[in-house]
């Protein structure tokens, strides 16, 4: 089943996604792909050390938040999931990207919705990690 979390996580890179086809095809804007690709890249890798830093810290620390999270039924189930989610989306981001990089020089022209399609699972990777990262937040504040 589909929590709001998913939801949002594939709702938001469709609707960017979009607009960034209506504004290069109705303003006719030339967009860096490449740069863009390759800074994505860079994030994404930094953001896979950052998400898994936190889960080490969210196993070793002891507060209210996290024994209430370990006690209740399914939230550090779930808090795994979604880092799980988070950390293969980004993967899977980081792989598709870094290939389409090496392959450019062959891929024809006309074949500008990879493009597109590159930009969506950037976007959804990075969704589910700010969605992950807020929960994150949520246990370690303190207050």
């Amino acid at each position: 089943m589909l929590d709001t979390k998913k939801i949002k996580s594939i709702a938001f890179p469709i609707i960017i996604t979009s607009l960034i086809v209506i504004a290069e095809r109705c303003f006719f804007l030339c967009l860096d792909y490449l740069k863009f690709f390759e800074q994505f890249v860079r994030a994404l890798s930094v953001l896979i050390g950052f998400l898994l830093t936190s889960a080490a810290i969210i196993n070793s620390i002891t507060n209210e938040k996290t024994e209430f999270i370990r006690k209740s039924a399914n939230g550090f189930k779930n808090l795994n999931k979604d880092l799980k989610d988070a950390v293969y989306f980004s993967l899977i981001a980081i792989f598709s990207t870094i290939t389409y990089i090496l392959f450019l020089k062959v891929v024809p022209v006309e074949y500008i919705f990879l493009n597109y399609i590159l930009v969506f699972i950037n976007l959804m990777a990075c969704f589910f990690c700010v969605f992950y990262l807020k929960t994150f937040l949520k246990i370690v504040a303190k207050g």
